[in-house]
């Protein structure tokens, strides 16, 4: 991976870090039973990451929630974060398990 790491997980980006945010039964808050959950990661991940890109266009989330970002990275203002939270706070998570059991 090349970058540097800004952080091991996305969510102290804006908030209290959680310890693997990427998995499915973090995300749906349940367990998901019979559905494809490294799906549910990936899609949600991808969609995470293009929250963080609309506001860093240089940052990466690796497939276990971490971010990497250039060298020179600088932390993200107040309300950027404010920014970020909301927006991953409206990803459809029920429509990323629709899509996952299809």
């Amino acid at each position: 991976m090349d970058g540097t790491l800004i952080t091991p997980s996305f969510t102290s980006l804006y908030g209290q870090t959680e310890i693997n945010p990427l998995h499915p039964a973090h995300l749906t808050g349940c367990d998901i039973g019979n559905t494809r959950p490294s799906i549910i990661c990936n899609l949600y991940r991808a969609k995470v990451e293009e929250a963080v890109r609309l506001i860093r266009p240089d940052w990466t989330i690796t497939f276990d929630g971490s971010v990497y970002g250039p060298r020179d990275w600088q932390p993200l203002t107040g309300d950027e974060a404010e920014e970020l939270h909301d927006m991953i706070d409206t990803i459809d998570l029920d429509a990323i398990v629709a899509a996952a059991t299809r």
